[in-house]
């Protein structure tokens, strides 16, 4: 009964700061305008981060110090998504360019690495090669997670609707490696999400912004590791394993359009649309909701597996799924590509927008 409140107490007040954001973003015209080419054709708030972000923080803050959760841990949880936020929306509001804010997040991410290490919070013996090893896959870890879903939040609903569904999986892990921290906090994170995806869902009335993304992509990215430090057994291995499965298409599609653009030697930080979800949409007939569906399919697979996973951590199950998701992941690239092909568009430079 408690949890129940808690969680209606995180959606009304998640709805009730969004609301309130988007009614003093009408008034201030805090908006950001769209490109020459773009997914949107009117001008959106992009500042819907702080509303979520700051309810999730405070309600890890006020409720979790009470419960069995890693407190010295959980702080450092609660400092270093401030900090992101923070960055994030000075951001949203007087814009960044790219290369400082990933210089930026570089900084965080190995001050973050830095303070695991020097108090050894996880429990991991000093100066040997394979501590150094695991620190530096964990910063690359981190980083990646904050950038791609900077990267996957580019249409109405996408990044909102997979929060919900993380949110969801990563609380089913909880449950059945018996962590209640991690259940409630994902719960947590979940119901937020829905709140906000209530004005995120297409046809958008407001964005989260590089605030609401990066921090959800830090919170994604240190949640394996928090279900180490809570379940020794399980093992690193398996729970970042675990992470990556329930995230696995916001992984894919990022990973192969920063390799195609590498190997096409593009600028990375220049604007782009090369991303089958906003290829699909640029098509003009796929919208926005019914290509987040398509993702959200994807994302409820991962799920399953990561669930199967937990319980059973087998090299058979792991090579399943990588074939599943390879062929799900090339057979929409294929679909992408076909009507691109047809309707002659395939070869179109960047700045038109594919």
């Amino acid at each position: 009964m408690i949890i129940l409140s808690i969680l209606v107490f995180v959606f009304l007040s998640t709805w009730g700061l969004t609301c309130l954001i988007y009614k003093k973003a009408l008034r201030h015209q805090v908006f950001e305008k769209p490109k020459t080419v773009s997914m949107h054709k009117d001008p959106k708030s992009n500042i819907g981060g702080i509303g979520f972000g700051s309810v999730v923080l405070s309600s890890a803050f006020l409720w979790m110090r009470g419960t069995a959760a890693p407190v010295n841990e959980l702080f450092l949880y609660i400092f270093f998504g401030t900090v992101l936020l923070l960055v994030g929306i000075f951001d949203d509001v007087n814009g960044i360019k790219a290369i400082y804010r990933l210089f930026l997040q570089i900084i965080i991410s190995l001050c973050f690495t830095w303070v695991i290490d020097h108090y050894n919070l996880f429990h991991m013996e000093s100066g040997g090669l394979l501590t150094w090893a695991y620190l530096i896959f964990f910063f690359g870890w981190v980083i990646g997670m904050i950038n791609t879903y900077n990267f996957m939040d580019g249409i109405d609903g996408m990044a909102s609707a997979q929060a919900v569904l993380a949110g969801i999986g990563w609380a089913g892990i909880g449950f059945l490696t018996h962590v209640e921290w991690i259940i409630v906090f994902s719960l947590i994170l979940s119901v937020a999400m829905f709140a906000f995806a209530c004005f995120n869902w297409h046809p958008a009335k407001i964005f989260m912004g590089d605030s609401g993304s990066t921090f959800l992509g830090f919170t994604f990215a240190i949640l394996p590791l928090y279900l180490d430090l809570s379940t020794p057994t399980i093992g690193a291995r398996v729970s970042l394993i675990a992470g990556a499965m329930i995230m696995w298409i916001f992984i894919m599609d990022p990973l192969v359009t920063v390799l195609k653009r590498v190997y096409r030697r593009e600028n990375l930080f220049s604007r782009h649309y090369r991303h089958l979800f906003q290829r699909l949409v640029l098509n003009g007939k796929h919208p926005h909701d019914r290509v987040v569906s398509v993702y959200m399919a994807f994302t409820i697979m991962g799920i399953g597996f990561a669930w199967r996973w937990i319980l059973y951590p087998t090299q058979t199950l792991l090579i399943t799924f990588l074939l599943i998701s390879g062929i799900c992941y090339l057979s929409l690239h294929n679909y992408v590509w076909a009507i691109e092909r047809k309707k002659g568009r395939a070869k179109r430079p960047l700045q038109n927008g594919l």
